[in-house]
């Protein structure tokens, strides 16, 4: 599935997702600060959160389906276990995937820049302070996307 991430102040505890169903069935979960906006916008829905500063944009012909949730209450992220993205400035987050999963980071050249491998609960945490600004590709699992730090 391709998509493109620009995060700047998501959390794993943010309290809205997006959560997308991929034409495979599988479901995807990206974290938002504030309740997102979406609009459509050649050949892309994009939602839009934090006053323009976290926007996740997906190609229309790569899923099935979407839809927008809130945290307060329900069943809980661990008794669903689909993949979690989260990017701040600081790190990218995953949760869900397989244990031992690779988590790779390149930029737009195709040059792999930071790597990590899932723990036993399929949770990793890369850091990209280090990063400067720009488009990077992450790729984890049978997940890849790009964001923008």
């Amino acid at each position: 599935m391709a998509m493109a991430v620009c995060v700047s102040a998501a959390a794993l505890d943010a309290t809205h997702s997006v959560v997308v169903k991929a034409k495979s069935g599988a479901e995807t979960e990206f974290k938002f600060a504030d309740e997102p906006l979406a609009f459509f916008s050649e050949g892309q829905i994009v939602f839009s959160a934090n006053n323009g500063l976290q926007s996740l944009m997906l190609d229309l012909a790569d899923f099935e389906s979407f839809y927008v949730k809130s945290s307060q209450g329900g069943v809980n992220d661990a008794e669903l276990q689909r993949a979690v993205f989260a990017v701040t400035p600081e790190a990218v987050t995953v949760q869900h995937l397989a244990a031992g999963a690779a988590v790779k980071v390149y930029n737009v050249a195709g040059v792999e820049l930071i790597s990590a491998t899932t723990d036993a609960e399929g949770a990793a945490t890369i850091s990209i302070t280090h990063l400067t600004s720009g488009t990077y590709i992450l790729s984890a699992d049978n997940y890849s996307f790009k964001f923008t730090k």
